[in-house]
C-alpha cells in the first residue's frame, strides 16, 4: 500500500455520499478526512501531504441531453482528482458499474478507480495516485451555484415531487441536490427527502438527524427560478397555511 497522507479530501457532485464515507473511514484510514462541500471546491489543497479523492454516486447515470451540464461539471472535477471512488455499489447494477468505469477511463485514463460497497474502505486506497492536478478547473462548477430553502407546513408529497420533476424537465432548471424533512399529507411519519441530480430517495424519518431542517426543503443547483419554485411549492402545501 502507498504511503498514507496527512489529509484525505473527499469531494464530488452534491449527494455523492462523501460525508458518509468520511464517517465510515475516519477510524480506519489513518489520517484526517475532510469532506469538501461542492460550493467550497476552491478550498481543495494542493500540498504534497493531501490526497484529493473524487467520490461518484454510481447508482445512476445520465441518459438525457438535459443532463449534459452534469457531465460537464464532473469533467471539471476529474481534473483535480488523484483518484476516484465509485460509491453505493451495493445498490448499483453491474451494467451501471461497467458504464461508469468505461466513462471514467475515457475521460481520465490515468486516474485510479476504487470501489466501495456499503461505505467500506477500498483496499489499496492510496496506491498509484495520479500526481497531476488542475485546480483552476474546480472553481468553474461553483461560479453560478444557487442554494435556497423553502418552508412547507404540510405539503402533498406527490405534488412536491411533480414540481421538482417539472422544474427540471419542462423549465430546464439544473437541480443538483434536494434535502428536507417534511410532515406530508400522505404519511403519519415525517418523510426525509434525499435527492441528487439523477434520483430522488424517500425515507421514513423516525429518528431525525440534527442537520436536517424540519418542515423545510433545501434545493441546490443552477438556473433556479426561485419565484416559480416558491409559487409552485406553495400550491402543494396544506390549505390551512396562511399566505
Amino acid at each position: 500500500m502507498g504511503a498514507k497522507p496527512q489529509c484525505l479530501q473527499l469531494f464530488g457532485l452534491p449527494g455523492c455520499g462523501k460525508r458518509r464515507l468520511a464517517q465510515a473511514w475516519q477510524d480506519r484510514v489513518g489520517c484526517l478526512i475532510e469532506p469538501v462541500p461542492f460550493n467550497a471546491l476552491p478550498l481543495l489543497k494542493s500540498d504534497s501531504n493531501t490526497v484529493r479523492c473524487l467520490v461518484v454516486d454510481a447508482r445512476s447515470f445520465w441518459q438525457q441531453s438535459r443532463d449534459a451540464w452534469l457531465e460537464a461539471k464532473l469533467q471539471c472535477l476529474l481534473q483535480a482528482a488523484q483518484l476516484v471512488v465509485l460509491h453505493f455499489l451495493e445498490a448499483t447494477s453491474l451494467e451501471l458499474q461497467q458504464r461508469w468505469q468505461q466513462w471514467l477511463r475515457q475521460q481520465a485514463p490515468d486516474l485510479p478507480i476504487r470501489l466501495s460497497v456499503q461505505h467500506a474502505l477500498p483496499s489499496g486506497l492510496f496506491d498509484t495516485l495520479r500526481p497531476s492536478l488542475d485546480f483552476t478547473a474546480v472553481q468553474k462548477p461553483v461560479d453560478t451555484w444557487q442554494t435556497h430553502t423553502f418552508c412547507l407546513e404540510r405539503p402533498n408529497l406527490e405534488q412536491v415531487l411533480m414540481v421538482l420533476d417539472n422544474a427540471k424537465s419542462a423549465l430546464g432548471m439544473r437541480i443538483a441536490r434536494v434535502q428536507g424533512v417534511l410532515a406530508t399529507q400522505e404519511y403519519a411519519n415525517w418523510v426525509q427527502i434525499e435527492g441528487s441530480a439523477l434520483r430522488w430517495d424517500l425515507f421514513a424519518a423516525a429518528e431525525l438527524l440534527p442537520s436536517l431542517f424540519l418542515g423545510q426543503l433545501r434545493i441546490e443547483g443552477e438556473a433556479l427560478d426561485l419565484v416559480w419554485l416558491e409559487s409552485a411549492l406553495l400550491t402543494c402545501d396544506s390549505p390551512s397555511k396562511t399566505v
